[in-house]
């Protein structure tokens, strides 16, 4: 059974997949024991990119700005917030997080100020971490990919 036939419990998070010079952000999730991009959950009344640029600004003390992957047209009436890169449902134990995930470059200051555990990682890098999901590795592998363009 996929996971979004299951009926459980889902939060909506978001994570940024952060390339800079070739390189990827990663943060070790202590709880999981998992290098993983960094992001959390959407509180109430946040839009996802708000909450993005908030968990980055928060554990890395990043300003960040996203890789907009379609570009929009403006409008009066409406605000078209960026699409992410993928949505990602996966089980985290007890519930389901649905994470939205985007490509985003550094704004501004490049200095990691974060009060958790982030590291810079090239894509060799990356690809030898035993603790890292495959679908992180590929997510890293098309950021930078994506970056370049």
């Amino acid at each position: 059974m996929k996971l979004s036939d299951q009926n459980s419990v889902r939060h909506f998070t978001t994570s940024a997949c952060i390339v800079d010079d070739d390189k990827v952000l990663l943060i070790y999730h202590k709880k999981h024991k998992l290098w993983l991009p960094v992001g959390g959950h959407i509180e109430e009344n946040e839009t996802p990119v708000q909450a993005l640029k908030r968990e980055v600004k928060e554990e890395a003390g990043l300003d960040i700005e996203i890789i907009e992957l379609i570009k929009h047209k403006s409008y009066p009436t409406a605000e078209i917030l960026p699409a992410p890169f993928g949505i990602s449902l996966h089980s985290v134990g007890d519930h389901q997080h649905m994470d939205m995930r985007y490509i985003c470059k550094i704004k501004g200051s490049k200095v990691l100020n974060g009060s958790e555990e982030c590291k810079w990682f090239t894509l060799d890098e990356i690809r030898g971490l035993d603790n890292c999901p495959d679908e992180i590795k590929d997510f890293s592998k098309e950021a930078i990919r994506i970056a370049k363009m």
